[in-house]
């Protein structure tokens, strides 16, 4: 069985860590990105009565 060869597991794992890292700041930045909207959106319901209608048969 061959000896791993030190060089290919610390360029491996920093394209791991490359990856993690690019993978949670595409996060971030959505979470960023997007907080307004959701905010904006979530703040203000309006209660008409389809929807009234849609959680009173949802309970039932």
């Amino acid at each position: 069985m061959a000896v791993p060869n030190v060089h290919d597991d610390i360029v491996e794992n920093f394209r791991t860590n490359c990856v993690g890292f690019a993978a949670f700041t595409i996060l971030v930045w959505d979470h960023i990105d997007t907080l307004a909207t959701e905010v904006r959106a979530q703040s203000a319901p309006t209660l008409s009565n389809d929807r009234l209608s849609l959680c009173l048969r949802r309970d039932l």
